[in-house]
């Protein structure tokens, strides 16, 4: 399905929105430069990325029938208090740098959920924005999104990550059993979405005997370094990456780490020995997870991350929200932020 939901043809402005995507905008996304954190990236690896959505939705916006602006909606169908509602995770909107503070990313969001608002009667659209995302912020508040709750980026870091005879794949036969334990320990989180999100093909398990104590599914992320502020990004980039035997640890223009997420926390140091060896298997120093601070299961989470070999560095975001049924007063406190949505 290849749809126009806006056309202004004095200007030469066309918004379409598909269901699935071209090589061209795969190497648009990829080409473009993010990071708001004291790091520049561009990522790898989209089109894989792409397939772990549930109901992807593709939008383009051409100027003069060139492609200048995308973003990307995951749909999924959530019980929200007690009623089904199309939920829509936005991400990935950007323009190309030529054409930016023109308006058109606010152009594309405002007629992206005009669009939605239309199609579906019970629709919630949401975003994440980084912290020091001036320009993100401004085009959600714009389109009269309201920010609904922060969470943290935590990184930890394992020079040196060893396995563990206690951590494997979760086998086919125990996954009615790990969803039970996932859906019990995130009841009431809105946006749960581990029935869509769960994969027992990339989830890990700490066990002994029958009994799990930790879990998590993983995900393996690939981006290329541009930017790292400060002496520690002028070491990387001047000194470190030119001795080659240290590469093998880092190396910034093919920077692959894993996050993590769908995570089950029932032992803390079950946690640490799982995370550890997957870690250890992917090949990989650095993993990420993301959580809320005030949640007593995502603090734990995130608190035991930090007693790797390097310190923890945690980064912050907010998740923006606009529905045309749902009041924000009406969501809880705590949303779930699930692992196809950590793009």
């Amino acid at each position: 399905m290849n749809s126009t939901i806006y056309k202004n043809e004095e200007d030469a402005i066309e918004i379409c929105i598909a269901t699935d995507y071209s090589s061209q905008y795969v190497n648009f996304a990829e080409q473009i430069i993010w990071g708001t954190e004291g790091v520049k990236f561009s990522m790898k690896g989209l089109a894989i990325d792409f397939l772990r959505f549930s109901k992807p939705l593709f939008v383009s916006l051409y100027v003069k029938e060139q492609l200048i602006s995308i973003s990307v909606l995951n749909h999924k169908v959530l019980h929200i208090n007690g009623r089904e509602v199309d939920v829509f995770y936005s991400c990935l909107w950007c323009t190309d740098l030529n054409y930016h503070s023109k308006g058109y990313a606010t152009l594309m969001i405002n007629q992206l959920t005009q669009y939605l608002f239309e199609n579906y009667s019970n629709a919630l659209v949401y975003a994440f924005v980084e912290r020091n995302n001036v320009i993100g912020k401004r085009v959600v508040q714009k389109a009269g999104f309201r920010s609904f709750a922060d969470f943290n980026i935590s990184t930890a870091i394992n020079i040196y990550p060893v396995a563990n005879k206690n951590c494997r794949h979760l086998k086919l036969h125990e996954k009615a059993k790990m969803l039970e334990l996932l859906n019990k320990q995130y009841v009431n989180r809105t946006f749960n979405d581990i029935m869509y999100s769960f994969d027992e093909h990339d989830y890990y398990v700490y066990s002994e005997g029958d009994t799990i104590y930790a879990g998590m599914q993983v995900k393996k992320m690939h981006w290329d370094l541009k930017w790292i502020d400060g002496i520690k990004g002028y070491i990387l980039f001047n000194i470190y990456r030119k001795i080659s035997f240290l590469k093998k640890y880092f190396d910034p223009t093919e920077f692959i780490y894993i996050s993590i997420g769908n995570i089950y926390f029932n032992d803390k140091h079950a946690f640490k020995k799982l995370l550890n060896a997957i870690m250890h298997q992917y090949n990989v120093n650095t993993c990420l997870a993301y959580g809320l601070e005030d949640a007593y299961i995502d603090s734990q989470i995130m608190n035991e991350m930090q007693p790797f070999v390097l310190k923890n560095k945690k980064a912050s975001a907010s998740i923006y929200v606009k529905s045309n049924s749902i009041s924000l007063s009406s969501l809880g406190r705590f949303p779930f932020i699930s692992i196809c949505d950590t793009i």
